[in-house]
């Protein structure tokens, strides 16, 4: 059992790196038509996703959550999270909140597609490729918990990320992203300012030039929700370097405090040399 848990949460983690190369990789062919953003949220957000969720996605001014599932049958073990039953009882009376969630909040899992071909000559006879849905319809449904929705999408994630980089349909604006968090936050039993002002991740930044080198592309942590938007959509560019400074000082101050503790075992090392 404990076997077959942490195999499931293997393929959730290889999901979730198989979506984060596929907005990255977007990301610079964008770049490299001359059709560039100037920053990318693609970051997984760890033990924040009790309150939240696994991941949040961000380009162009639109912000997403998205849950991550090994495979379509595994959507229903979303019953056994009391803060999401929690969250379906508050989008069933509200619905001005479950429109908020049809926006904000998604949920993908795996599929694996055949693939033509022969296995005995090393090829793959499958390829796995993620789908994605509107959170509150597909759950709902999959757990059977009486919602009704006015709509329901479900996208292959290459259409979802062209739709949230390019034709910036998906997704939900920073002031609906905001509430949504609040929401979530304030069902978990935490004072939603203070929550917002600890949520933590990365974000993907261009740089024409950065350190002497051009069009250079970086990941920045943020720290709070101040900090996610102006490193997005209140982007200020000498902010963000200094921000990058400040990590590369951080470092080298670290490395320095490493080589001076090390010093003296050197030189203790060294002595008792024959």
């Amino acid at each position: 059992m404990v076997a077959a848990s942490r195999k499931l949460r293997d393929l959730e983690q290889d999901l979730v790196g198989q979506f984060t190369a596929e907005i990255n990789r977007k990301f610079q062919e964008m770049h490299d038509c001359d059709e560039g953003l100037p920053h990318l949220v693609g970051t997984a957000l760890g033990a924040q996703d009790t309150e939240l969720a696994d991941y949040m996605f961000g380009a162009n001014g639109r912000y997403s959550l998205i849950e991550f599932k090994a495979a379509e049958n595994r959507i229903f073990t979303e019953k056994d999270k009391k803060l999401r039953i929690k969250l379906f009882e508050e989008l069933r009376l509200d619905s001005a909140m479950l429109n908020r969630a049809q926006d904000v909040h998604h949920v993908a899992w795996g599929v694996d597609l055949p693939i033509i071909g022969d296995a005995k000559m090393g090829r793959p006879n499958a390829q796995r490729v993620i789908k994605i849905a509107q959170y509150a319809s597909k759950v709902s449904s999959s757990i059977k918990f009486p919602l009704t929705t006015k709509r329901s999408y479900e996208w292959n994630s290459p259409e979802y990320i062209a739709d949230f980089m390019e034709a910036k349909t998906t997704g939900s604006n920073v002031k609906r992203f905001k509430r949504y968090l609040e929401e979530l936050y304030k069902i978990a039993g935490q004072d939603a300012s203070g929550a917002l002002n600890e949520l933590q991740g990365t974000v993907i930044i261009y740089f024409d030039e950065f350190e002497g080198k051009s069009e250079t592309i970086r990941t920045i942590p943020f720290y709070g929700f101040e900090d996610l938007l102006m490193h997005t959509i209140n982007y200020d560019k000498s902010y963000v370097a200094g921000k990058r400074q400040q990590m590369i000082e951080k470092e080298r101050q670290h490395q320095r405090e490493i080589e001076s503790q090390l010093a003296p075992k050197k030189e203790h090392d060294r002595g008792m040399r024959p």
